[in-house]
């Protein structure tokens, strides 16, 4: 599951309202997140720059990269199994989701 977090505002799933308004246009709100050994992908990304950060769960930034529609995996070879939160922004639009990552 994950947040999207635009204007200071922060939807859950990026389309139920946690924060003060509901009137959001958001570049990340089709993002989904697909775990396999190894990996994590990302889906739903548009021609445009991304970055991310993948965070232990204690808040231990683990791994930094850029993300594009075309190179939409992040390596998680090195990474211990658990919880970590990956957050993902629009590097143009500094848009960010922040997602919840079981590996």
């Amino acid at each position: 599951y994950g947040l999207l977090i635009t204007n200071g505002k922060i939807f859950k799933n990026g389309k139920n309202k946690i924060g003060l308004s509901e009137d959001v246009v958001n570049s990340l709100i089709n993002l989904k997140i697909f775990q396999s050994p190894g990996s994590v992908s990302v889906t739903g990304l548009e021609n445009q720059s991304y970055s991310f950060k993948l965070y232990s769960a204690t808040g231990s930034l683990l791994s930094t990269g850029d993300l594009s529609y075309l190179n939409n995996y992040i390596s998680t070879s090195k990474a211990n199994k658990g919880i970590y939160l990956l957050s993902i922004e629009n590097t143009s639009s500094k848009e960010q989701a922040v997602f919840k990552v079981l590996l």
